[in-house]
């Protein structure tokens, strides 16, 4: 029997599990820092010039990071993206396109369309397609080379959230509004971990690095990006295209006042002896920030084991 404490809102509890097959652990924390991220989303909707930023005090950092991101991806909008053969009409001889299929996501050049054979095909610089076996076609501001992979299939995670009623779509032009700044290995070994639910419709455990769509050019497709806290102070700024990230512990929450994201999430590490992330997080909130209630303006019941802060500051 699962605890009703363990459920997200929907009345589905969530589970961790190191594998495939393994023992699924459905303690409570788990949907609810998928639901801190869902909630967050939420309410970042109503922010004009302000910035939203939410810090988390655990127990120990492990799928912290990772599962707020999941709840921040489960609410991502899907691509408005016109009918294949539509766009491929308004193709010019070496653009760089991204296509989907039922067997492949493909990243390649532009050539022809060939409207002597039936159906119609799509001639690529290194491969061709029928035009009606096309799932999903999208233009590409600059392509390194071409390339494929296998079609990634929508998890149980995925079909819980219900982002793979637009599958093909969100592989063609993913999400790209989410990073995740930490200790590489150690997010590499919470990604690696399987999410999943307590209804067997939803479909066998998903991995979580394929929900999130870890990767970063030149990957044929990819959603999420990962960040070393040092990466982030080598480049001096995060793409303009991101709207939430989620700062993994203190080093990375020295990095903060940096980030001009709509959306901030701050993993503060208990298990740590560092009270660095939390003067930072105080400084800037007592210095510009407006708090906000966790519970009443967020909406988020912080459970039992866990601290949290929320406020915004202009942007």
């Amino acid at each position: 029997m699962v605890s009703r404490t363990a459920q997200t809102p929907g009345g589905v509890a969530l589970a961790l599990t190191e594998t495939v097959d393994g023992d699924l652990d459905y303690s409570a924390w788990i949907g609810k820092l998928v639901e801190l991220g869902i909630r967050s989303s939420n309410f970042s909707n109503s922010l004009t010039d302000e910035q939203l930023i939410v810090a988390i005090s655990v127990p120990t950092r492990h799928f912290a990071a990772a599962l707020i991101g999941c709840g921040w991806m489960s609410k991502s909008p899907p691509p408005t993206l016109a009918d294949p053969l539509t766009t491929i009409l308004g193709l010019s001889v070496g653009t760089p396109i991204r296509a989907v299929t039922s067997a492949k996501v493909i990243v390649d050049y532009f050539e022809s369309v060939d409207f002597d054979h039936t159906p119609p095909r799509l001639h690529l610089r290194n491969r061709q397609w029928q035009v009606d076996k096309i799932l999903a076609l999208t233009v590409l501001q600059g392509l390194e080379s071409s390339s494929d992979q296998p079609t990634p299939r929508a998890g149980c995670i995925s079909n819980f959230t219900r982002i793979d009623r637009q599958w093909a779509d969100r592989l063609c032009s993913p999400p790209r509004d989410l990073a995740i700044v930490g200790t590489l290995k150690w997010l590499r070994d919470d990604l690696s971990g399987f999410l999943s639910t307590d209804d067997e419709s939803h479909g066998a455990p998903e991995q979580i690095v394929s929900f999130l769509q870890i990767g970063a050019e030149p990957d044929v497709t990819w959603s999420t990006r990962l960040y070393s806290p040092m990466s982030v102070l080598d480049s001096s700024s995060l793409p303009a295209e991101l709207n939430a990230v989620v700062l993994d512990g203190a080093s990375a929450i020295k990095l903060l006042a940096d980030v001009e994201t709509r959306v901030v999430f701050a993993v503060i590490d208990r298990s740590v002896a560092d009270e660095t992330a939390s003067e930072v997080l105080l400084h800037i909130r007592s210095s510009r920030g407006t708090p906000l209630s966790v519970p009443n303006d967020i909406g988020w019941i912080v459970p039992r084991g866990m601290e949290a802060l929320a406020f915004t500051v202009p942007l």
